[in-house]
Protein backbone atom coordinates (compact mmCIF):
# COMPACT_ATOMS: atom_id res chain seq x y z
CA UNK A 1 0.00 0.00 0.00
CA UNK A 2 1.58 3.47 -0.74
CA UNK A 3 1.51 5.89 2.24
CA UNK A 4 0.45 9.50 0.79
CA UNK A 5 1.10 12.65 2.51
CA UNK A 6 -0.89 15.47 2.31
CA UNK A 7 0.54 18.45 0.53
CA UNK A 8 -2.26 19.93 -1.09
CA UNK A 9 -4.98 22.47 0.94
CA UNK A 10 -7.74 23.65 -1.42
CA UNK A 11 -9.90 26.45 0.40
CA UNK A 12 -13.04 27.85 -0.45
CA UNK A 13 -13.60 31.49 -0.90
CA UNK A 14 -16.92 33.13 0.62
CA UNK A 15 -17.07 32.78 4.39
CA UNK A 16 -14.35 30.48 4.64
CA UNK A 17 -11.03 33.15 3.86
CA UNK A 18 -13.48 36.29 3.16
CA UNK A 19 -16.64 37.25 4.37
CA UNK A 20 -18.94 37.31 1.68
CA UNK A 21 -21.27 40.26 2.61
CA UNK A 22 -25.02 39.63 1.47
CA UNK A 23 -25.89 43.12 1.52
CA UNK A 24 -23.14 43.40 -1.85
CA UNK A 25 -23.56 41.61 -5.06
CA UNK A 26 -20.85 41.65 -8.29
CA UNK A 27 -17.05 41.27 -7.89
CA UNK A 28 -15.76 41.47 -4.55
CA UNK A 29 -12.83 43.24 -5.64
CA UNK A 30 -14.85 45.80 -6.53
CA UNK A 31 -17.07 45.98 -2.88
CA UNK A 32 -16.96 49.39 -0.92
CA UNK A 33 -15.45 46.83 1.88
CA UNK A 34 -13.45 43.61 2.55
CA UNK A 35 -12.70 41.56 5.43
CA UNK A 36 -10.62 38.65 5.74
CA UNK A 37 -11.88 35.81 8.40
CA UNK A 38 -10.36 36.19 11.65
CA UNK A 39 -7.21 34.10 12.24
CA UNK A 40 -6.57 33.58 8.36
CA UNK A 41 -3.40 36.18 8.16
CA UNK A 42 -2.00 34.67 11.15
CA UNK A 43 -2.32 31.12 10.04
CA UNK A 44 -1.43 31.32 6.42
CA UNK A 45 1.99 32.02 6.23
CA UNK A 46 3.35 28.93 8.37
CA UNK A 47 0.59 26.92 6.25
CA UNK A 48 2.23 28.00 3.12
CA UNK A 49 5.25 26.66 4.25
CA UNK A 50 4.55 23.62 4.38
CA UNK A 51 1.84 22.75 1.88
CA UNK A 52 0.85 23.93 -1.43
CA UNK A 53 -2.05 26.08 -1.10
CA UNK A 54 -5.20 26.78 -3.21
CA UNK A 55 -8.34 28.42 -4.03
CA UNK A 56 -11.20 26.77 -5.41
CA UNK A 57 -14.84 28.79 -5.36
CA UNK A 58 -18.28 28.75 -7.15
CA UNK A 59 -18.30 32.65 -7.36
CA UNK A 60 -19.43 33.18 -10.69
CA UNK A 61 -19.28 36.37 -11.19
CA UNK A 62 -15.20 36.47 -10.43
CA UNK A 63 -12.44 35.41 -13.03
CA UNK A 64 -9.35 34.32 -11.59
CA UNK A 65 -7.54 37.94 -11.94
CA UNK A 66 -11.17 39.28 -10.71
CA UNK A 67 -10.17 36.92 -7.15
CA UNK A 68 -6.60 37.61 -6.97
CA UNK A 69 -7.36 40.92 -6.88
CA UNK A 70 -9.90 41.02 -3.98
CA UNK A 71 -6.89 38.05 -2.20
CA UNK A 72 -4.77 41.44 -2.55
CA UNK A 73 -6.74 43.86 -1.18
CA UNK A 74 -6.61 41.17 2.15
CA UNK A 75 -2.84 40.73 1.88
CA UNK A 76 -3.91 37.15 1.28
CA UNK A 77 -2.89 36.95 -2.83
CA UNK A 78 1.02 35.55 -2.18
CA UNK A 79 0.00 32.45 -0.28
CA UNK A 80 -2.13 30.67 -3.13
CA UNK A 81 -0.63 29.06 -5.90
CA UNK A 82 -3.68 28.67 -8.07
CA UNK A 83 -7.07 30.17 -7.82
CA UNK A 84 -9.94 27.42 -9.26
CA UNK A 85 -13.58 29.26 -10.47
CA UNK A 86 -16.63 28.41 -11.85
CA UNK A 87 -15.01 30.11 -15.19
CA UNK A 88 -12.37 28.69 -15.00
CA UNK A 89 -13.60 24.72 -14.60
CA UNK A 90 -17.02 24.97 -15.74
CA UNK A 91 -18.39 22.88 -13.43
CA UNK A 92 -19.44 23.76 -9.24
CA UNK A 93 -19.08 22.05 -6.24
CA UNK A 94 -20.71 19.70 -4.92
CA UNK A 95 -19.81 17.97 -8.34
CA UNK A 96 -17.05 15.37 -7.93
CA UNK A 97 -16.01 16.69 -11.47
CA UNK A 98 -15.21 20.08 -9.76
CA UNK A 99 -12.59 18.21 -7.15
CA UNK A 100 -11.26 16.28 -10.08
CA UNK A 101 -10.48 18.97 -12.09
CA UNK A 102 -8.40 20.12 -9.45
CA UNK A 103 -6.72 17.17 -8.62
CA UNK A 104 -5.57 16.16 -12.37
CA UNK A 105 -4.38 20.15 -12.64
CA UNK A 106 -2.39 19.97 -9.50
CA UNK A 107 -1.05 16.30 -10.53
CA UNK A 108 -1.72 14.96 -6.79
CA UNK A 109 -3.74 11.66 -5.60
CA UNK A 110 -6.99 11.91 -3.92
CA UNK A 111 -5.40 10.72 -0.11
CA UNK A 112 -2.80 13.83 -0.98
CA UNK A 113 -5.61 16.67 -0.90
CA UNK A 114 -7.76 18.32 1.70
CA UNK A 115 -10.49 20.32 1.26
CA UNK A 116 -11.16 23.68 3.63
CA UNK A 117 -14.81 24.91 3.91
CA UNK A 118 -17.83 26.20 5.36
CA UNK A 119 -20.54 24.92 3.26
CA UNK A 120 -21.16 21.39 4.59
CA UNK A 121 -22.99 20.19 1.16
CA UNK A 122 -21.24 22.11 -1.44
CA UNK A 123 -17.50 22.25 0.01
CA UNK A 124 -17.69 18.54 1.75
CA UNK A 125 -19.57 16.54 0.02
CA UNK A 126 -18.29 17.01 -2.99
CA UNK A 127 -14.49 16.65 -1.73
CA UNK A 128 -15.64 13.38 0.33
CA UNK A 129 -17.71 11.84 -2.79
CA UNK A 130 -14.23 12.72 -5.33
CA UNK A 131 -12.20 10.69 -2.69
CA UNK A 132 -10.19 13.81 -0.65
CA UNK A 133 -10.31 14.53 3.00
CA UNK A 134 -12.72 17.26 4.52
CA UNK A 135 -11.82 19.97 6.77
CA UNK A 136 -15.30 21.40 8.06
CA UNK A 137 -14.92 25.64 8.92
CA UNK A 138 -17.63 25.84 11.11
CA UNK A 139 -17.21 29.03 13.28
CA UNK A 140 -20.82 28.76 14.73
CA UNK A 141 -20.64 25.60 16.10
CA UNK A 142 -23.60 23.85 13.64
CA UNK A 143 -24.85 19.88 13.49
CA UNK A 144 -23.67 18.31 10.74
CA UNK A 145 -26.46 17.93 8.30
CA UNK A 146 -26.32 14.27 8.03
CA UNK A 147 -26.94 11.63 10.52
CA UNK A 148 -23.58 10.76 11.18
CA UNK A 149 -20.88 13.10 10.68
CA UNK A 150 -19.24 13.07 6.57
CA UNK A 151 -15.79 15.20 6.92
CA UNK A 152 -12.47 13.96 8.57
CA UNK A 153 -11.84 17.10 11.13
CA UNK A 154 -13.70 20.35 12.36
CA UNK A 155 -12.18 23.29 12.94
CA UNK A 156 -14.30 27.06 14.46
CA UNK A 157 -11.52 28.86 13.76
CA UNK A 158 -8.51 29.48 11.86
CA UNK A 159 -6.09 30.60 15.08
Amino acid sequence: MVDHKIHTLVFDWGNTLMVDFPQYHGKMKDWPEIKVIEGVEETFPNLSKQYHLVLATNAEDSNKEDILQALKRGSLDQFFSHIYCFQELQVKKPSPEFFYRIQKSVNSHPDEIIMIGDDYITDLIGAKQAGWKAIWFNPNYKSAPAHQPYHDQEISSFK
